[in-house]
């Protein structure tokens, strides 16, 4: 999926805006959240919306992506 986003965006030669938002949480347990998220990239000439759902693994003091 970033490769295809990279792409994507190389071929426009004006930059984009990008806005993520989270749409829902929900805590799994202690080690385990959900979460899924919007992302918009916007520039003069293209509007692009994305969403995300993801699965997250707490270890020691960071978040791991699990599931996308």
């Amino acid at each position: 999926m970033t490769a295809y986003i990279r792409e994507d965006i190389q071929e426009l030669s004006e930059p984009f805006v990008c806005t993520l938002n989270i749409m829902d949480e929900q805590p799994l347990s202690e080690r385990f959240y959900n979460l899924s998220i919007s992302m918009s990239l916007k520039n003069s000439l293209y509007f692009w919306r994305l969403r995300a759902f993801f699965t997250l693994e707490r270890e020691q003091e960071s978040w791991r992506i699990r599931s996308f």
